[in-house]
């Protein structure tokens, strides 16, 4: 990079375009790292959401239930990116390590609460009322003191000198604060207006009634 820059500067009638190219560091070394971790991030995004409503179809058995908790998991990520952009982060090398992360922190409470719900339907519950009830009591409590504990744990990544651990410490807390609020005040209400009842949205009663359309047809 130092004998691009005098190339440059020997060249006939660059003394008057000023001293505009002066950056030759060894910053330059890490600009392929980066590029690399924004594209692992883009990517990770991309893969993370089908991935994360394939494993909600098989822990809750329900599209409906998927449908909802992978709208509220891109309303967490969301709000996790956009206050980090509020706050004036921009796309680094800790941010795009650390964003990858919030995906799976983002999934946890969600899911949780989506299969009780759907447990529910095994204990002779069948109204949207009865299981969201039975979904609070059951796991309202375990998820509210894994937000503690988790944000708890994390404070202490706060005092830390190097820039890296803070900004994981804060994403993490962000996440688990938005998750919790998503999870208790947005998810969980729009199970009690409009979850599934009975068999509506059940993918094994769905597969059950195709494998018996196929054999009819044989």
């Amino acid at each position: 990079m130092k004998n691009l820059v005098k190339d440059i500067n020997d060249e006939p009638g660059t003394k008057e375009l000023g001293d505009d190219l002066i950056d030759y560091s060894l910053t330059f070394s890490w600009y392929a790292t980066q590029v690399a971790l924004v594209d692992g991030l883009t990517f990770g995004l991309a893969l993370a959401f089908p991935v994360a409503f394939v494993v909600l179809c098989f822990a809750t058995s329900n599209l409906v239930l998927a449908f909802y908790a992978m709208v509220t998991i891109g309303l967490i990520v969301a709000s996790v990116l956009g206050t980090v952009y509020l706050i004036g982060w921009n796309l680094g090398i800790k941010e795009s390590v650390a964003g990858v992360v919030v995906i799976g922190f983002s999934v946890d409470y969600t899911i949780h609460l989506g299969h009780m719900f759907d447990v529910a339907r095994s204990q002779g519950l069948t109204t949207r009322q009865e299981k969201f009830a039975y979904s609070i009591r059951k796991m309202g409590e375990t998820v509210l003191a894994g937000a503690i504990t988790t944000a708890g744990s994390t404070v202490f990544l706060l005092a830390c000198q190097l820039t890296f651990f803070t900004a994981m410490g804060t994403l993490i807390i962000l996440t688990v604060a938005y998750s919790l609020g998503y999870s208790l005040l947005f998810f969980m209400p729009l199970l009690r207006v409009a979850g599934p009842e009975g068999r509506v949205g059940d993918i094994c009663h769905f597969l059950r009634g195709l494998k018996c359309a196929c054999c009819r047809r044989a």
